[in-house]
């Protein structure tokens, strides 16, 4: 049985399912949205299109960074919790921890600023398991799903005045596993049918950026995702095998009941385009008020997926900006909220397709680190995913990510003394 036609079967099933995250697994997609930022941004809601200045070194826009003065090093770190449940009660709770992000930003002179790093694209995690029985067989058929794709990119932006453009190219690698399985768990008859498809895919993606700074309290942004094509080798092997007996992890002996069936073909994964456009409020050093939206044509991939969307806000506040108050007055603190669209669709209880939407809170504070050489900041976030009554499914997350940024003249020559 081809792997393809398998996957809409299984999902018939979700029901008795559990999934770190049912909502990121397609076999066409490229997984969950990863957000481009660090823990100050996702402390913000995820906003950061209309970021500019130092603060713009970890923008999603590719024109924030035309604002650093310095050369700015940043890291993130990401820990979080998914609680799953289903309509009959089923339960299951996942626990990932990953670096998400790294970004170098250098000013080269003549107002030209670049930028390297890494960040994720896109991230699959799934593991769903349905026992039944038929003719007075039993079986178990589960599905796990992992992966993602992430990306190496490099950007370049310049000032002009008040308005600043940027254009960042990523290098995108992906490397996603699915496993289908049917496990016979009679002792009569121990068996287990497996279908096992890797996914590899590798391409450029291109970004624009742009920020207008109408006047010292108030700036815009946007950022224009070209769509792209990523070459795709799709690896994928089926076999018979006896098992050592049934474990999640899908334990087997070495002896397989007859040679694999293995084969490898070429297709192309598609990144559509995407656009996003944000606004910035700064009355002054206490204050930061931020909203941005984002919009994403997968339907062009697949007419079962539905067009994405995101709307978020933020704020960032000192509650005193004067260094003789109390020092915990003078940090940040950040706030946020974001509701966002996901294109993978789910069975809903009335039979029809839904989508499931997800709706989080986040919080955030920082750390300023030597003479305003750095920063630490951390955030919290809650979300949840689908509903039970819609999408039979609903999924809970508690995400924290800690991130460090550090500013330094590093090839300013300094003078012998």
């Amino acid at each position: 049985m081809k792997y393809r036609l398998l996957v809409p079967h299984l999902l018939v099933f979700v029901a008795a399912c559990h999934a770190s995250s049912i909502f990121s697994y397609h076999p066409r997609g490229l997984g969950y949205a990863e957000w481009k930022g660090d823990a100050r941004t996702m402390g913000m809601g995820g906003v950061s299109l209309a970021n500019f200045g130092e603060d713009g070194a970890t923008s999603a826009n590719p024109a924030g960074i035309a604002g650093c003065e310095r050369t700015a090093l940043s890291a993130s770190f990401l820990s979080q919790k998914r609680s799953v449940k289903d309509y009959l009660g089923y339960t299951g709770t996942f626990y990932d921890q990953y670096p998400r992000f790294f970004r170098a930003v250098v000013p080269v002179g003549r107002g030209v600023v670049t930028s390297f790093g890494l960040e994720p694209v896109g991230d699959v995690r799934m593991i769903w398991a349905n026992r039944n029985t038929e003719n007075g067989v039993s079986y178990l058929d589960s599905l796990e799903a992992s992966g993602g794709a992430w990306s190496f990119g490099a950007q370049i932006a310049r000032g002009f005045g008040p308005i600043s453009l940027g254009l960042r190219a990523q290098v995108v690698r992906g490397n996603m596993t699915t496993e289908w399985r049917r496990t016979v768990v009679d002792s009569g008859a121990p068996l287990a049918t497996s279908a096992l498809a890797m996914r590899r895919m590798s391409g450029m993606a291109l970004s624009l950026g742009s920020a207008y700074r109408i006047s010292e309290e108030w700036t815009i942004g946007g950022r224009l995702d070209f769509p792209s094509n990523l070459g795709e080798a799709d690896i994928t092997s089926y076999g018979t095998r006896i098992p050592n007996q049934y474990y999640k992890s899908h334990t087997d002996v070495v002896m397989a009941v007859a040679s694999d069936l293995d084969d490898t073909t070429s297709s192309t994964a598609k990144i559509p385009v995407g656009f996003g456009a944000g606004v910035a409020w700064k009355p002054g050093e206490r204050l930061l008020v931020s909203l941005d939206g984002e919009f994403r044509r997968w339907s062009d991939v697949d007419p079962a997926f539905r067009n994405t969307w995101c709307v978020a806000g933020g704020v960032e506040f000192r509650v005193s900006d004067d260094y003789r108050s109390f020092l915990l007055w003078q940090l940040p603190y950040r706030a946020g909220v974001r509701w966002e669209q996901h294109y993978v669709p789910a069975l809903s209880s009335h039979g029809g397709a839904t989508y499931p939407d997800g709706k989080y809170l986040t919080l955030g504070a920082g750390i300023p680190l030597g003479r305003n050489r750095g920063r630490l900041d951390y955030s919290v976030e809650y979300g949840t995913r689908g509903t039970i009554s819609t999408n039979l499914v609903r999924e809970k997350l508690w995400r924290h990510t800690i991130s460090v940024v550090g500013w330094e003249r590093w090839f300013e020559r300094s003078t012998r003394r």
